[in-house]
């Protein structure tokens, strides 16, 4: 099988059912709505690099957490991270930001995907001052994700990350050589574990079948990471504010207001939302 094997999701779960259609097309899955996904991330890391990189840690620790199941089996099931949509945008944007922050003379080659995915484009970083790591975790689609960036992905559930367990398989984004920071960990070397600066999850919280579900799993995130970053193709979930989580003014950079308009709160590129939390815990 290859390709999603048909355009519609909904088509795909209701004729293979979701669980079936997912070992179908497990090497092979893409994010229909992939370059959505992609001109929303390159907003957002602006933006934050723009408030928050003067301040950021030398290297800072994203944990991409995505989803495809259905609410039905979601809890129990799976996180789907699809085929690293969302690792391969983080590592283009710091690519473009790394050549970006060259000087003139240093710029001999094009930086990879070149090509304007925004109207802003990132930011000049230089590769010594500032690195990123990432993680991943899919036990489904996690052949397309090696195959497609080159990547470890770790097989855990929401149940999984509920209970306390986070991945640890980081590795480097903007860089040929790919660092598994994991191996040191696996070769007996102790290494201290320190917060997330950043959780990604990409069209998966919607899909959580039960506020009590979504709450256990959200208190447990908010104390694990700085930052929640949701991408979906509407609103939901609403992520209340005793959940651990305050909803960011992106525009603005500040706390959102309780019933404050979404007008420039969130991020939207082709009915792709994308909405930012800071953690309270």
């Amino acid at each position: 099988m290859s390709g999603n094997l048909s355009h519609s999701m909904r088509d795909n779960y209701n004729t293979h059912g979701v669980e079936n259609y997912y070992n179908l097309v497990s090497s092979s899955y893409r994010n229909p709505h992939f370059m959505a996904v992609k001109r929303c991330l390159y907003e957002w890391m602006n933006a934050w690099w723009k408030a928050e990189g003067s301040a950021a840690p030398r290297t800072i620790r994203i944990l991409d957490l995505a989803c495809g199941t259905s609410a039905q089996r979601l809890y129990s099931v799976s996180l789907l991270l699809g085929s690293g949509e969302v690792t391969e945008a983080l590592d283009n944007w710091l690519r473009t930001a790394y050549y970006n922050g060259m000087e003139i003379s240093e710029q001999t080659s094009q930086p990879i995907h070149r090509r304007k995915l925004w109207q802003q484009s990132p930011p000049g970083i230089r590769k010594s001052e500032f690195t990123m790591e990432i993680c991943a975790s899919d036990p489904f689609t996690s052949p397309a994700y090696e195959a497609r960036v080159k990547r470890k992905c770790a097989t855990l559930s929401f149940q999984d990350i509920a209970n306390g367990s986070i991945p640890d398989c980081f590795s480097t984004l903007g860089d040929d050589i790919i660092r598994e920071t994991s191996e040191a960990i696996e070769h007996g070397e102790q290494t201290e574990q320190r917060p997330l600066d950043m959780i990604i999850c990409s069209f998966a919280l919607h899909l959580v079948e039960t506020p009590s579900q979504l709450f256990g799993l959200l208190w447990e995130l908010s104390q694990k990471a700085r930052w929640l970053v949701v991408i979906a193709p509407h609103k939901k979930p609403e992520i209340k504010y005793g959940w651990g989580w305050q909803q960011w003014d992106i525009g603005s950079w500040t706390r959102a207001e309780h019933g404050q308009s979404r007008a420039g709160i969130e991020i939207l590129q082709h009915r792709v939302h994308l909405r930012a939390f800071r953690s309270l815990n």
